[in-house]
């Protein structure tokens, strides 16, 4: 399917729903006994559909750089889930 950088997003609730988001794309490539246990590295805080995939797949902890507000955060409901913000550093200018 074309992806939203070549043909733009089509947003619903805030988020981009053009193709599927890489979180769901990273699990699909992952055998279940992969997923267990597994950390998961995202650009963005994972929305809230990704995240009860996550959640369900039964990934021990995700990594993002950039946070947002979401309206309701799913993986503070799975205190079995670690959730680490880890901001990229800005780029320093010559």
């Amino acid at each position: 399917m074309p992806h939203c950088i070549d043909e733009g997003c089509i947003m619903v609730n805030g988020h981009c729903v053009r193709t599927i988001h890489a979180e769901v794309n990273a699990l699909l490539e992952c055998s279940p006994e992969e997923r267990k246990e597994a950390t998961i590295y995202v650009t963005d805080r994972p929305c809230p559909e990704c995240s009860k995939l996550i959640i369900s797949s039964k990934v021990k902890r995700v990594v993002f750089a950039r946070d947002y507000p979401l309206e309701y955060d799913w993986l503070a409901e799975a205190p079995w889930v670690e959730v680490i913000h880890l901001p990229r550093k800005e780029k320093l200018s010559s």
